[in-house]
């Protein structure tokens, strides 16, 4: 019973990673000409007068991202009303703060803009991973499963031309085992794994 489980939850996984690695390399694709966020804008979040601010996450340019964006006291008026998490489009563009560290499209900053006077302070904060390397990772189980799969189609087609499944030596005239590599030869008409 654990085996079936766990040969369902193996197959689970990996059909979601390869349509997970499907849908990033599209949104990559998309991602050159149109920016996707999702997130929330909230205002005068501890009372009036206080601050608003704003987070979610993001895909353009290669990246995806998130990030948190707070204005103390608020100065703007044109600050968005306060919604839910909702989806936006854009077009395409890189990240406008001064990134702390970047590197081959991985990215953080964490900064601090001080108010004057007449006006309040900012802090931002967030981060960038590029689409490739979530590719790369959710492509792993794909991959080997994959693999996998053409390594036992091949040794199927081999039994079932008559040779040796491990070597391709030909095997239909020879005994119970392959005299090129030393396997054993199953009996005639059981092409399937032994």
């Amino acid at each position: 019973m654990a085996e079936v489980v766990w040969r369902y939850a193996r197959r689970l996984l990996v059909g979601t990673s390869f349509l997970l690695c499907v849908g990033t390399a599209l949104l990559w694709v998309r991602s050159c000409s149109t920016g996707d966020s999702f997130d929330r804008y909230r205002q005068n979040v501890a009372g009036r007068g206080t601050y608003h601010d704003t987070c979610g996450v993001f895909s353009s340019r290669g990246t995806f991202g998130g990030g948190f964006l707070r204005l103390h006291p608020p100065i703007l008026q044109d600050w968005p009303a306060d919604r839910g998490w909702r989806w936006n489009r854009m077009p395409a563009q890189p990240v406008a703060w001064q990134h702390q560290w970047r590197f081959v499209g991985f990215g953080y900053w964490n900064t601090s803009i001080r108010g004057t006077p007449g006006s309040g302070g900012m802090s931002m904060r967030g981060l960038t991973i590029p689409h490739w390397f979530v590719i790369a990772v959710l492509g792993v189980a794909p991959a080997i499963a994959g693999r996998r799969l053409h390594h036992r189609w091949r040794r199927y087609r081999r039994r079932r031309g008559g040779l040796c499944a491990d070597c391709g030596y030909d095997v239909r005239a020879s005994g119970v085992r392959c005299p090129e590599c030393g396997t054993l030869v199953p009996s005639t008409g059981t092409p399937g794994e032994g």
